[in-house]
């Protein structure tokens, strides 16, 4: 083998060297972008579910001013009918005097 052939051998060697060096590299561009998503893709899924445990929160708690403002509702109900029942009967005393 000539010093020619030689160089052309070593260029090629380095050339095939290049090319698996980039498959290499690659591979673990590739591997580390799976582990990212993999990453990502469970911190998204965390991320839902708390978004649904605060969601269920809020509802729960919309249900309880709900029932809150249906209970003050009917309390202010209450006390008008009793202040007219108590102005009502007032006002038959007030007749039974002026009589």
């Amino acid at each position: 083998m000539d010093i020619n052939q030689l160089i052309n051998a070593l260029k090629n060697d380095a050339d095939a060297l290049l090319v698996n060096a980039h498959g290499i590299q690659v591979e673990e561009r590739a591997k580390q972008t799976r582990e990212e998503l993999d990453i990502s893709t469970g911190l998204l899924k965390y991320l839902q579910e708390v978004t649904n445990a605060r969601e269920r929160e809020i509802h729960g708690i919309r249900q309880r001013l709900i029932a809150c403002q249906n209970e003050r509702n009917g309390l202010q109900n209450e006390r008008n009918h009793l202040v007219n029942a108590n102005r009502d009967q007032a006002n038959q005393l007030q007749d039974q005097q002026v009589r």
